[in-house]
């Protein structure tokens, strides 16, 4: 402790968090393959499986899918890491990858089960395909004109001061110069 003041106390502390061991690798292995042998089985559903089986906050309340920036469960592979793209290459569409290691983008180890539910193969964006994606785009670029056009119209009203050098070098901060 720091300082104490009442009910308040300033704390400082040094939070160590140990390795994961290849032990608890293992083990870990051993349960999801008992879970991914539950699931293939029908004794699990895989939405269950990762309710209960998570580590993963956002899979207890969302479910075990990965989601993309809007919220879908349709992901591009480049939202994907480099390992999980290797082994979705070698799954075929409904299939359960084996317990496979893997390190998260914060560093940390773990061990998880792949389920691929739906590929779709590279294409152009067309109406019959693709129309939620389009109007999502005609519905963002909407919005953000009649945002530009509400600040066009009432950027006169407000004094804006934009550092010369900042604006060299952000041609976006052009429109917002006072024009003389």
């Amino acid at each position: 402790m720091v300082q104490r003041n009442g009910d308040d106390a300033v704390v400082r502390h040094i939070l160590r968090i140990p390795p994961v061991t290849e032990d608890e690798i293992q083990g870990a292995k051993v349960k999801l393959d008992s879970v991914r042998n539950k699931v293939i089985n029908g004794n699990l559903t895989f939405n269950e499986a990762g309710t209960k089986y998570s580590d993963d906050e956002s899979a207890k309340y969302t479910g075990p899918y990965l989601t993309g920036r809007d919220g879908s469960t349709f992901v591009t592979i480049d939202m994907l890491d480099k390992a999980m793209v290797g082994l979705l290459t070698k799954m075929k569409v409904g299939e359960y990858s084996k317990p496979v290691e893997y390190e998260s983008e914060q560093g940390k180890k773990g061990v998880r089960i792949v389920h691929l539910k739906s590929r779709t193969e590279p294409h152009r964006l067309n109406m019959n395909d693709d129309y939620s994606k389009i109007s999502q785009f005609a519905l963002e670029e909407k919005k953000s004109k009649t945002l530009d056009k509400w600040l066009q119209g009432h950027l006169p009203m407000y004094y804006v001061n934009i550092d010369p050098q900042t604006a060299e070098d952000c041609p976006l901060l052009k429109k917002f110069e006072p024009k003389n």
